[in-house]
């Protein structure tokens, strides 16, 4: 087993230094417009965020600005990437908290993130690891997708794949692995048609050996 995780590491981001996305998030930004954009991408498509990123970064990039800014307006700017309603509610009252708990900056430690309104573990860890570089694995619906593919584990949920991210994570290398992971779900193993023929885990995939 350990022989097939690090063959998973290294392939995954020998395939990724070639392959990866380029999005304008993933510049430089504050840690606040990265916490915002991780909830700008929940279940869109992040090629439509990138055509409103610009935008968006300008009219609400910065705490204060999200306060201060109307409802209805947002929900108007927010309306393209869709759970707009959702995702107003959510960014007003992360605002509102961000400003009254910690005077407009962000905590950059799980616990604390993890109780800000709409933070969950997935986006508290996500934050942690792409803006810091610190060593937490991200699990969502495309990484247990992924890991149970590769790892033959159809069962497996929750912590026990979170547990095996972890294992996976290559220490000093946290922002580079999930987003590896997370381009990787994106242009290759996708929930539907997966592209096994540009695989590079062809020779030790579950699946692809079930297939």
């Amino acid at each position: 087993m350990a022989e097939k995780r690090a063959y998973f590491v290294e392939k995954l981001l020998s395939w990724w230094r070639s392959s990866r996305r380029s999005f304008p998030w993933r510049d430089k930004l504050t840690p606040f417009q990265l916490l915002l954009t991780i909830i700008l991408l929940r279940q869109t498509y992040a090629e439509r965020v990138e055509k409103f990123f610009e935008k968006i970064i300008r009219r609400i990039g910065a705490p204060h600005k999200l306060r201060e800014i109307d409802r209805r307006e947002l929900e108007e700017l927010l309306k393209p990437l869709g759970l707009y309603r959702v995702k107003a509610k959510q960014l007003k009252e992360l605002a509102d908290a961000l400003i009254l708990r910690y005077g407009g900056e962000i905590p950059l430690e799980l616990e604390s993130l993890k109780k800000l309104p709409g933070i969950g573990e997935y986006t508290a860890r996500a934050l942690l690891s792409i803006y810091l570089n610190a060593d937490y694995a991200v699990l969502d619906t495309n990484v247990e997708r992924i890991l149970r593919r590769f790892f033959g584990l159809k069962e497996a949920r929750g912590e026990e794949l979170l547990a095996l991210a972890e294992q996976l994570l290559p220490r000093g290398e946290a922002r580079d692995f999930n987003l590896a992971l997370i381009d990787f779900g994106a242009l290759v193993c996708t929930a539907r048609k997966p592209r096994c023929k540009e695989c590079p885990f062809n020779e030790m995939c579950a699946a692809r050996s079930e297939h």
